[in-house]
């Protein structure tokens, strides 16, 4: 019980980071590594040691029956001729447990984590450039592109040319905040050319609330994509385009999928089995994007303005 908690006080804020809608491949990389390396120094005979003091003491705070290991009866084996009893080596019950269940196990969770993230680790990293966090750290700290950079992307998609794609990259970070600002109308369109009204326009860019500010840090994938292919910027950064296409079609995670099938398996129960595919879309929206805010003024307008029974029963007049 000790060992399992201990291990899954590493394994669980991973597990939970790797499961969130919007994750950072490089601080997920760190959290991987980070967990591999605490695993590792687990894996010690100083660690066991602790690990069996510290269920000792358990023991004896809740007045357990079993403190120590529960010693094995030794077998009896024929010795042939030219063979010493003395040249046998009986391990004990401590031992045994150190070496087929403490160090089998947390082998066996170390192994699993190598095999699952090792062989995407480089292309993850190339993809973690593309986050809009990244492209705003690469502006505003004057950053220089590691020289490795997109190597591993090109040789998983050889459409893209690299170089053209480090140089798409540097031109497109500067303009970030300009091109993805552009999607919303700013509060004022024109500033006339004058020392009073450039400063009225400065006052102006000062007094954005904090919606504005918290909407502008949730620029995602999606929204940088939908810039490059609503205002046909395609042509312009071919190879990033592609890069972005490719990232925002790959999911990070299963979790996404894996709640959906659960919500169906929830939604459509016996009871509901004639349930048609619209109304259940529908419900299953409404589940998994829950964490939305409706205005429901807003709603019922909509749903009113649908028909004039609905408009003369939901709206005023």
């Amino acid at each position: 019980m000790i060992l399992l908690r201990k291990i899954f006080s590493i394994t669980t804020p991973l597990s939970n980071y790797l499961q969130s809608k919007s994750v950072d491949f490089i601080e997920a990389l760190r959290l991987i590594n980070t967990s591999k390396e605490q695993l590792a120094k687990m894996r010690s005979d100083k660690k066991y040691e602790e690990l069996v003091e510290e269920a000792k003491q358990f023991a004896n705070h809740h007045k357990l029956i079993e403190v120590n290991f529960k010693e094995s009866r030794k077998r009896a084996k024929k010795i042939l001729p030219g063979e010493k009893a003395s040249d046998e080596i009986q391990s004990s019950s401590f031992d045994k447990y150190r070496c087929h269940t403490y160090f089998a196990i947390l082998d066996k969770v170390i192994t699993s984590i190598q095999s699952r993230f090792n062989d995407s680790n480089n292309i993850l990293k190339d993809f973690t450039l593309l986050s809009p966090e990244r492209l705003r750290t690469f502006k505003n700290e004057n950053q220089q592109l590691p020289q490795d950079s997109f190597t591993d992307l090109v040789a998983w998609l050889p459409e893209i040319d690299i170089n053209q794609l480090r140089n798409e990259y540097i031109i497109f970070s500067k303009s970030f905040d300009d091109l993805t600002s552009g999607i919303d109308l700013p509060t004022l369109l024109h500033c006339p050319e004058s020392i009073s009204s450039s400063e009225s326009c400065e006052e102006e860019e000062k007094n954005i609330t904090q919606d504005e500010q918290i909407n502008m840090t949730k620029i995602g994938v999606s929204t940088i994509l939908y810039t490059l292919s609503k205002y046909d910027l395609s042509a312009a950064f071919p190879n990033l385009y592609i890069a972005y296409k490719v990232l925002g079609t790959i999911p990070v995670t299963s979790a996404s999928v894996e709640r959906s099938f659960s919500k169906v398996k929830l939604i459509k129960t016996r009871l509901r089995s004639t349930m048609g595919q619209e109304r259940l879309e529908s419900l299953m929206f409404l589940s998994c994007e829950r964490d939305i805010k409706i205005d429901y003024e807003e709603t019922i307008t909509l749903l009113g303005r649908s028909s004039d029974v609905l408009k003369n029963a939901l709206l005023f007049k």
